[in-house]
């Protein structure tokens, strides 16, 4: 797929953060094939969100690792995953999920549950994160809401969350982070990116699930 000049970087990032994805949950560095790669120029193409695709990735290979028997995947596997996380934040974002209010507090309700996990799982980021799921719990959905509003206010306290959770993690941790996202992007050659990368290494250190409605 030829891309134009302004669209290189950003098409750069959206397969890094696929192939990086892809090699976190199958807990191996993996080199994408070109078929594969097909497959990543095919979801961008079609307008499908990095962050869908990454969430259908995860969601593939915990549903393949509960296999007795396993078996080699080709990045190609996950295509029915994603076009259904794709049908799902369409819905979520021109469909009638937006003045759903069902539909919000469904998306609330599993968000909380993944960071109750979390808090289980990781005693030490209980702190960060049962202030979170209070804030969540309090959301008055009784009332219409305005969804660009909400997700706006999300996405703040998705930030708060994810920079407090850096003081969750051993020095040696972060330097291991920082080595994988190196093995596939440079820090100085997009610092910006390479720090959203990190934080990504970070969320699956500890199974945090980004705090939205929309995706």
């Amino acid at each position: 797929m030829h891309q134009e000049p302004d669209s290189d970087q950003a098409y750069r990032q959206y397969c890094l953060e696929i192939e990086l994805h892809w090699s976190l949950a199958r807990q191996v560095q993996t080199i994408v094939s070109p078929i594969e790669f097909e497959a990543i120029d095919r979801w961008q193409a079609a307008g499908i969100p990095a962050h869908v695709v990454v969430e259908a990735i995860h969601q593939f290979v915990t549903r393949k690792n509960k296999l007795k028997r396993q078996r080699h995947y080709l990045l190609t596997s996950v295509d029915g995953d994603v076009q259904k996380k794709f049908g799902e934040f369409q819905k979520a974002h021109v469909g009638e999920a937006q003045d759903d209010r069902t539909w919000h507090v469904r998306k609330i309700s599993q968000i909380v549950q993944r960071l109750e996990t979390v808090q289980i799982q990781h005693p030490v980021s209980e702190g960060i994160i049962s202030p979170i799921i209070d804030r969540l719990l309090e959301l008055d959905f009784s009332r219409p809401i305005d969804p660009e509003i909400l997700e706006t206010e999300l996405t703040q306290w998705d930030q708060e969350m994810v920079y407090a959770l850096w003081g969750c993690v051993s020095e040696a941790d972060q330097v291991t982070f920082h080595e994988e996202v190196s093995g596939i992007l440079g820090q100085e050659d997009d610092p910006e990116f390479f720090q959203r990368l990190l934080d990504d290494m970070l969320r699956y250190h500890f199974g945090v699930p980004r705090l939205s409605i929309l995706g």
